[in-house]
């Protein structure tokens, strides 16, 4: 199927006063919410697992455990080409009965295989496998950042398949990439003035059963528009302002220490994967121990 191609771009009553401070009082009790209940506690044997359980992957992989102070831990995965991961892994009350949830800033998460005798561990490494699956993703990805003109997203996650490529002329294409076959024919829409864009609709259309799973993904995206692709505008300034742009954590070093703290409460409101961060994510993560699945 062709993808689209758009042609362009009563109030509530006021209560009664109480006439009385007596009735008053007794409205207000009478209103009061009910005091919430405290939360279950789970037993002591609970919290003596789960703390061996961290020491099997490493107290260094931690990174927070929140909750009743291990309900949800967060832990550093680095890939094989030195990728740094948070995974959330969410202990519920039945735990370890019941299998843990987790989250992490990946396209799709893979499905965890629990059993009575599961650990931590087992997750870990099971997402360790998962990130291996998606270094194909990752890697196409990257070729596409490098070698074309991305407009949108400027700091892409690695949760993110999509980009918004420029054309020139003031024309893009947007495109969806399939994180489980990256190479194959991504979906596409195309944004713009219609006279701009008719003949590279034309040659999409006609050429996209030539796009080949072996060539590299922009010299297929080249060839099914039939068209010289621009490169990525003043590339070595790109690469300086790459450079001396921080992360608001590394940024915050420098400010005094009120404006600091709120440097680091700005930088942690923004959504990943519902992770708080402390330490700078650019920080090389090749030198981290790995974590021993056998």
């Amino acid at each position: 199927m062709d993808s689209p191609v758009p042609a362009t771009l009563a109030r509530a009553p006021a209560r009664p006063q109480a006439r009385a401070g007596e009735e008053a009082c007794a409205d207000t009790r009478q209103d009061a919410p009910a005091e919430a209940e405290p939360p279950p506690r789970r037993p002591a044997a609970f919290y003596s697992s789960v703390f061996a359980q961290i020491e099997e992957i490493g107290w260094k992989q931690l990174v927070s455990a929140t909750g009743d102070g291990v309900s949800c831990l967060t832990f550093r995965v680095v890939d094989e080409p030195g990728r740094m991961h948070l995974l959330e892994i969410t202990l519920p009350m039945g735990y370890p009965e019941s299998p843990p949830s987790i989250s992490a800033d990946v396209p799709y998460l893979p499905k965890i295989h629990w059993s009575k005798n599961s650990r931590l561990k087992d997750v870990i490494c099971q997402f360790q496998a998962h990130l291996k699956i998606l270094q194909e993703f990752w890697n196409t990805m990257d070729e596409i950042d490098k070698v074309l003109w991305i407009v949108d997203p400027t700091k892409p996650s690695y949760a993110m398949s999509h980009r918004r490529i420029a054309l020139g002329d003031d024309c893009y294409i947007l495109l969806q990439v399939d994180a489980r076959k990256p190479n194959s024919l991504p979906e596409c829409r195309f944004l713009g003035t219609d006279g701009k864009l008719d003949q590279l609709i034309i040659n999409w259309r006609k050429n996209r059963k030539k796009w080949d799973t072996k060539k590299k993904f922009h010299e297929n995206l080249a060839a099914v528009l039939d068209f010289a692709l621009p490169s990525p505008p003043s590339v070595g300034d790109k690469a300086k302002d790459d450079e001396q742009a921080d992360c608001g954590i590394c940024y915050a070093k420098h400010l005094p220490v009120v404006l600091a703290s709120l440097i680091r409460q700005m930088t942690n409101s923004v959504p990943t994967a519902g992770v708080r961060r402390t330490t700078c994510v650019r920080t090389p993560a090749a030198a981290e121990p790995s974590i021993p699945c056998a």
